[in-house]
């Protein structure tokens, strides 16, 4: 049973680093945290070490597992032996932030003030819009962002708003070709 365990984790493993990205029907199946790729096989690596029928096999597949996996956690050991590198003082600071349908169920000052607590030179922000009922619903808030963010360029596509104290050269929204316009009566929601 063990055995059997740890050669389907192993395939599961094998197929996520072959797959994820490239096969969408893996988009739902790979999506099992990065960091099981490392506990399960050395939670599996403790029965397997302790079995008498099968053990060097059990655990051969458990090394193996978790040698296809360890890549995939996101882990990176080294980090914990050094310290924080220095950041440059002219790092570009980007912040990527998925608003959550902008300020329509929080405080429209403190709202404001956790963008600009992270003092980005870019932010990229992604639902720049309400909610009315099940439906997204598209809003103006630019007068606001403009006081906010003074000498900020903006750009705006659907859903999406950038912020940047860069000069922003072009603005293009991916459309998918092939696919249903989107179920709401705001077109450029899924630009």
């Amino acid at each position: 049973m063990l055995l059997a365990v740890a050669v389907l984790w192993a395939l599961f493993v094998a197929a996520r680093a072959l797959l994820s990205g490239r096969w969408w029907v893996w988009n739902g199946l790979g999506l099992a945290p990065p960091v099981l790729h490392l506990l399960l096989p050395l939670v599996l690596l403790i029965p397997a070490a302790l079995i008498r029928y099968r053990r060097r096999a059990a655990v051969g597949v458990v090394l193996v597992s978790l040698l296809l996996g360890s890549w995939q956690t996101g882990l990176h050991p080294g980090a914990l032996l050094r310290g924080q590198p220095a950041v440059p003082p002219d790092a570009l600071k980007v912040v990527n932030w998925n608003t959550f349908f902008w300020d329509q169920d929080s405080d429209t000052d403190a709202f404001y003030a956790y963008l600009k607590s992270h003092s980005a030179d870019v932010y990229l922000l992604q639902e720049y819009q309400n909610a009315r009922g099940d439906e997204p619903a598209p809003i103006d808030e630019l007068a606001r962002i403009r006081r906010e963010f003074p000498g900020f360029h903006i750009a705006t596509e659907g859903e999406f708003l950038t912020l940047s104290r860069f000069p922003i050269t072009s603005v293009r929204a991916l459309r998918p070709d092939g696919l249903a316009p989107p179920d709401t009566s705001w077109a450029d929601y899924w630009n």
